[in-house]
């Protein structure tokens, strides 16, 4: 993705967006092991629009899925993403610059 790299209030480089036609894209990948200790390699990535939050993860090289979250107001879907942000960073997923 093309845009401007935004700074989501992390302050530790964890969190990268980017700006795209007024929309905040943010892309995170997981490569680790499963529970069982099978190879997994994941993706996860948001946008942001106006309230609603479009989230799409899978498999890598695979379609995945996409999920759409109308949250109450701007501020609140701001709030959502960055909260889900922080989860995915918790579970080892990392910033992948597209």
């Amino acid at each position: 993705m093309n845009g401007n790299i935004l700074d989501c209030g992390y302050g530790n480089g964890t969190c990268l967006g980017w700006n795209v036609m007024g929309k905040t894209s943010t892309r995170y990948e997981y490569k680790g092991e499963t529970k069982g200790g099978k190879p997994s390699h994941k993706f996860w990535i948001a946008t942001q629009s106006g309230s609603q939050v479009t989230v799409h993860f899978g498999k890598v090289d695979t379609v995945g899925q996409t999920r759409v979250i109308d949250c109450e107001t701007v501020e609140k879907a701001k709030e959502y993403l960055k909260d889900k942000i922080a989860e995915k960073v918790k579970k080892g997923y990392k910033p992948v610059n597209d």
